[in-house]
């Protein structure tokens, strides 16, 4: 599972600098280099990707808690 959630937070933390910089340099006057579907889509991606790796991370945690409880108890 580690292996899922630390390339998707990575890709998701990519993907919102993206669209950060973009929104960014739009506010600054430049022009920007995504348009607005495009700047829509990287949102979505960065989101989704955000999703999966706290998910897989939260699987990752339950499980330990699950290998520990059930070794305590023997």
């Amino acid at each position: 599972m580690n292996r899922i959630a630390m390339p998707a937070l990575a890709g998701a933390a990519v993907m919102f600098l993206i669209f950060f910089g973009n929104i960014s340099m739009g506010a600054a006057g430049h022009t920007t280099f995504l348009g607005d579907v495009a700047e829509m889509l990287t949102l979505f991606v960065s989101t989704m990707l955000f999703v999966v790796g706290v998910l897989a991370l939260e699987a990752v945690r339950k499980t330990r808690e699950a290998d520990e409880d059930s070794s305590s108890g023997d």
